[in-house]
């Protein structure tokens, strides 16, 4: 067992909770987390291997600004297939982040994560007594018809559980609003991420060269959301009567398009933009090892605007601040590359140590 300085917290002690949030070591939990206990909530944060971690999460909180001492970490695991039993009975909220993923996912361990382990989620809970509000986060394109080509596991997982979620949840009367951001980049402030999934990846080869061809025509158009963004939202919605039984696309409609952003980008890192774009209806026979990505990313190469006035107005109307997305996207990727677009590994994600 670790011990440290939030050692004398315990770490799978959560009957004080208010919020309960699965995924909170992902992106969006370690933002979201933070700005809980920043605005007084006592966070119960499922995690694997939560008792080895939770004095390295409730640093990563402190350093957020938010409140250590407010964190809960229990455990959960999406692989395992045990009904839920967590003891909290002061549990009002429920944001469901976690997933399974990886590029070429089996089918049925997708499945058996992503559907099985949130149709799990909801039927707990069902059953607590002061739940107030169980808040779904899904992504973007889980309403976009799909023909199925160049879906993966993952993608395809994501799809079935959003229609089986809001499914069960009508069936056992859970109170639900469903958040669905795009692809998102680091805080709006700082830049600051924590993965290089999506177009992070795409940065990552522009700044290297490895990005003379790519997907998409002039009318591609993969929008970005800052994660802190991401969280405000959530934590706006989640206790506004309005926002009950709602649906909110959360995306950037200002986000330029691909070709826009990757010739930008390039002439901020000193690259050399991509020579050539070719439709993804070519590039999808392609063999991965020349597209440099895997053939499920290009899913999300697409020309498909969406219509988010109600999710402006939403936002407008709960006070959540919303920086101009021009402003945002060059930070992020000034972070991604000042960590050699290793982000992981980057300077404020590496725990303090303490005797």
């Amino acid at each position: 067992m670790q011990t440290g300085l939030y050692h004398g917290v315990a770490p799978n002690t959560a009957t004080d909770a208010a919020v309960l949030v699965t995924g909170a070591t992902g992106l969006i939990g370690r933002w979201l987390v933070p700005e809980l206990t920043r605005q007084g909530f006592v966070v119960a944060a499922a995690m694997r291997g939560a008792a080895e971690r939770a004095d390295d999460y409730r640093r990563w909180v402190a350093a957020r600004s938010g409140d250590p001492t407010l964190v809960r970490c229990v455990e959960h695991d999406l692989d395992h297939d045990e009904e839920l039993a967590w003891s909290l009975p002061q549990v009002r909220y429920v944001v469901h982040l976690a997933a399974r993923f990886a590029w070429h996912l089996p089918l049925a361990e997708a499945r058996r994560a992503n559907v099985d382990g949130a149709l799990r989620l909801v039927r707990w809970a069902s059953r607590q007594p002061a739940l107030a509000r169980f808040v779904l986060v899904s992504g973007y394109r889980v309403s976009v018809p799909s023909d199925g080509r160049g879906s993966g596991a993952y993608e395809r997982s994501k799809r079935e559980a959003h229609e089986a979620v809001l499914a069960e949840a009508a069936r056992l009367a859970v109170p639900t609003t469903v958040v669905n951001p795009s692809s998102v980049i680091g805080d709006s402030a700082t830049g600051c991420t924590t993965q290089l999934l999506g177009p992070g990846e795409l940065m990552s080869q522009l700044a290297s060269g490895a990005l003379p061809v790519a997907p998409g025509d002039a009318r591609t158009f993969v929008p970005l959301i800052p994660v802190d963004v991401v969280a405000r939202f959530i934590v706006a919605t989640m206790d506004d009567p309005e926002s009950l039984g709602r649906q909110y696309l959360l995306l950037d409609e200002t986000t330029p398009t691909l070709r826009e952003l990757l010739r930008s980008a390039a002439l901020q890192l000193g690259a050399t933009p991509p020579r050539l774009h070719l439709p993804v209806g070519l590039i999808r026979w392609l063999p991965e090892r020349l597209l440099g990505a895997p053939r499920e990313t290009l899913e999300f190469i697409s020309p498909d605007r969406y219509d988010v006035r109600e999710t402006r107005a939403a936002a407008a109307r709960l006070g959540v601040a919303w920086p101009p997305i021009h402003e945002v996207w060059p930070r992020w990727l000034d972070y991604l590359a000042s960590t050699g677009f290793a982000p992981e590994r980057g300077p404020e994600l590496v725990p303090e140590r303490t005797a």
